[in-house]
């Protein structure tokens, strides 16, 4: 009886320490990666490198690739004095969708550089960002056309005289 009782506690001890070690505290989920944002940027001519020069007044057009592990939510591009955001709904993707395509259409009015900002963000609220910088450049000037002086002479009665002159030929 006493062996029984023994191999009984013995068990029990064992069956106990099972139960107590699987009950152990939960490890935290890992979250997933920020979003990774890519941008390119493109004109009628052909595509623009960051920091490319281009002429007021020229369209741009700016892509912006987002990839997300955590489900993408929304993206903004921004300027510094404009903004424009774009979400998964105006995109047309299903929520937890893992990458994303938004492109802008733009154009300054004004010489200098611009400094555009797009940013994402993911359904875990986490963000990520890249930036593109543009060189807004005046129109370059006409070449100046050279003239030389032509003396013409007056037309005659029977407007058989070659009294024309060509601006493009210069004769």
């Amino acid at each position: 009886m006493k062996k029984v009782f023994q191999k009984l506690l013995l068990l029990s001890v064992v069956g106990a320490l099972g139960f107590l070690y699987s009950c152990g505290e939960d490890e935290d989920p890992v979250p997933p990666a920020a979003p990774t944002v890519s941008v390119s940027a493109s004109t009628a001519d052909g595509a623009l490198t960051d920091g490319g020069e281009v002429i007021i007044g020229t369209t741009i057009t700016v892509t912006a690739t987002v990839t997300s592990e955590g489900g993408f939510n929304a993206v903004t591009i921004s300027d510094g004095g404009n903004s424009d955001t774009q979400n998964r709904n105006d995109l047309g993707l299903e929520a937890g969708a893992t990458s994303a395509t938004a492109s802008w259409e733009i154009d300054y009015d004004q010489a200098g550089t611009i400094s555009l900002t797009i940013e994402a963000v993911d359904d875990e609220n986490q963000t990520g960002s890249a930036s593109f910088s543009i060189v807004v450049v005046e129109p370059p000037s006409p070449p100046a056309k050279v003239q030389t002086a032509i003396l013409l002479a007056a037309p005659t009665g029977d407007l058989m005289s070659q009294t024309f002159y060509s601006v493009l030929e210069n004769k």
